[in-house]
């Protein structure tokens, strides 16, 4: 059984465009970047590589994400009588389908490659980032896409809710709300900043409207954070955006239509999270 977590891969243009670079298309960026197969040296001895690509449609495509490492076995050589030391090459490797239209990523578990997929993702990220051309000066981001149908539920079954908070990044994402989320990003590009956070405090907010909030902070990999009373009479508590992360499964991997019937899924249940955005 493959679990595949749901990341997304923000793509942020230059500081300062060149007068004559073409025209910024982060999803153009992704794609062209995936189809290099780039490699890169992200830690002593451990090369990082993208491999075995395979076009789904349009905008899906299926790559193997790994590692290549130099180790030794200790072996007994029955003709000399002696203990030997071959060296030999490792290349743990595990899955990941992308949508560059949505700028999402579904990266199956493997533990021979760190303990955790979110480890994995930093390295996906830090590979992508190596391989971008000095004079293009692109910039990439990847972080988990929470499932928000938990914190959502909270937030409407809630007696009240007093206080709201939502973070945001520079501009990039297609499918923020567009009446909160979207100034903020643009207040944050124009102060040349580079992340922020914004809060919202009353006696009882409106629950429809957080939990809009909420599916944009997900579906965009930020994060957001509410206080609540169940209750008239309960204390208010802290509830964050920080469940498990969104994740489909499949049964294996052995041909196209196993990947595209991942893909399918990591569509659907990106198009739940993001609700009515």
């Amino acid at each position: 059984m493959l679990q595949f977590q749901l990341f997304r891969v923000k793509i942020y243009p230059p500081a300062q465009n060149s007068l004559f670079a073409r025209e910024f298309s982060p999803q153009l960026v992704l794609a062209e970047t995936i189809r290099q197969k780039p490699a890169s040296v992200l830690r002593k001895g451990h090369t990082w590589h993208i491999g075995n690509i395979v076009s789904l449609d349009l905008f899906g495509v299926y790559f193997a994400l790994g590692r290549t490492t130099k180790s030794t076995i200790e072996l007994y050589d029955a003709a000399s009588k002696n203990f030997l030391e071959r060296e030999f090459e490792t290349a743990p490797y595990t899955h990941v389908i992308c949508d560059t239209s949505l700028e999402v990523c579904g990266i199956a578990a493997k533990a021979q490659l760190a303990p955790s997929v979110e480890g994995i993702a930093r390295q996906l990220e830090k590979l992508l980032n190596a391989s971008v051309n000095e004079s293009e000066g692109y910039r990439f981001e990847i972080s988990a896409i929470h499932d928000p149908e938990e914190f959502i539920q909270q937030i409407k079954e809630a007696y009240s809710v007093k206080r709201f908070a939502i973070t945001f990044t520079l501009p990039n994402p297609f499918d923020v709300n567009e009446d909160f989320q979207r100034p903020m990003e643009r207040l944050l590009r124009d102060a040349r900043g580079e992340g922020g956070k914004t809060s919202l405090a009353g006696n009882d907010l409106n629950a429809d409207v957080l939990a809009d909030l909420a599916r944009s902070a997900a579906a965009t990999g930020n994060q957001a954070e509410a206080t609540i009373k169940r209750t008239e009479s309960a204390k208010p508590v802290r509830r964050r955006l920080r469940g498990g992360v969104a994740t489909v499964t499949e049964e294996e991997l052995a041909t196209d239509e196993d990947r595209r019937s991942v893909l399918r899924d990591i569509r659907d249940l990106y198009d739940r999270i993001r609700g009515s955005l």
